[in-house]
C-alpha cells in the first residue's frame, strides 16, 4: 500500500539478452471471467490507470494483446473510453494478418465513428495519376473521351464502390459521367476534351452486403460476451 505519488504495489525486473517477462500471468481456468493478469485502479476520482504498459523502445509496443483463436480479442476496453492511445505519430494502428479486401479490418466499429482531424486516404503515385483507395485523381488526356484508373488493392467479394467525383477545371463538354468496379473508377466524357487534359478528384467508398459483413458481426458479439463477463 502507497499514499504517496509514485507508489507501487509491486515491482519486477527482468535482466538479460534473451527473450523474457519480467511478469508472466498464466490462467488455466476454463471457467468464465478468468485473467491470466488483472489491473484494477480503484479510486473513483481523479487520474488512474488499471494497467499501464511503456517501452523503451522505438519499435515496440507499450501493451500488446494478442488472441491466439481466430474469433478472440487481443485487447478489449470497457468504459467512458474503451480504449485510449497516446503516440507522437499513432495513437491507434489496427492490422490484421489479411489483406486489403479479403473481408479482414484493421479496425472495425458497431457504432458511429467520430473523427476530429482530417480523414487521410493514402494514394499510390503512378504514370503522373494518383490513385488511392480512398480518395484520389483520375485524368482524362485531351483527346480521349474515357480513362480508368485502377485502386492499389480491389474491392472485395461482395463490396460495391459507390464514387463520387468532380473535374478540377473546365472539361467543356456537355456532360460527364462515372463507374466504378472492384477494381477501379472510369470517367467518361461525351466528347474529348477540347485543348487539355482533365483531372478528376474522386472519393470511393465500399458498401457491402450481410455476406461480406460476417467479420464485423464476429466482432459484435466478441463485444457483446466481454461486457457480459465483466458486468457493463
Amino acid at each position: 500500500n502507497g499514499a504517496a505519488a509514485g507508489s507501487q504495489g509491486l515491482i519486477s525486473v527482468a535482466n538479460g539478452t534473451q527473450p523474457g517477462s519480467a511478469i508472466y500471468g498464466l490462467q488455466r481456468s476454463s471457467g468464465a471471467s478468468s485473467n491470466g493478469v488483472f489491473g484494477l485502479a480503484s479510486s473513483p476520482a481523479g487520474y488512474h490507470v488499471g494497467v499501464w504498459g511503456a517501452t523503451g523502445s522505438a519499435d515496440s509496443p507499450g501493451v500488446l494483446g494478442e488472441s491466439r483463436t481466430g474469433d478472440g480479442i487481443g485487447v478489449a476496453g470497457n468504459g467512458l473510453v474503451g480504449v485510449l492511445g497516446l503516440g507522437a505519430v499513432e495513437g491507434v494502428r489496427g492490422d490484421t494478418s489479411g489483406t486489403p479486401g479479403d473481408g479482414t479490418f484493421g479496425v472495425a466499429s458497431s457504432q458511429d465513428a467520430a473523427l476530429e482531424g482530417h480523414v487521410l486516404g493514402l494514394a499510390t503515385p503512378g504514370g503522373g495519376v494518383q490513385a488511392g483507395n480512398f480518395a484520389g485523381s483520375c485524368k482524362v488526356l485531351a483527346t480521349d473521351t474515357s480513362a480508368t484508373c485502377n485502386f492499389p488493392d480491389a474491392f472485395g467479394t461482395g463490396i460495391t464502390p459507390i464514387v463520387t467525383a468532380t473535374p478540377t477545371s473546365d472539361p467543356v463538354v456537355s456532360r460527364f459521367w462515372v463507374t466504378a468496379t472492384a477494381t477501379g473508377v472510369t470517367i467518361h466524357l461525351t466528347s474529348a476534351p477540347v485543348s487539355a487534359a482533365v483531372t478528376f478528384n474522386y472519393v470511393v467508398v465500399g458498401v457491402g452486403d450481410t455476406t461480406a459483413a460476417r467479420p464485423s458481426a464476429r466482432v459484435q458479439q466478441a463485444v457483446t460476451t466481454t461486457r457480459s463477463h465483466t458486468g457493463r
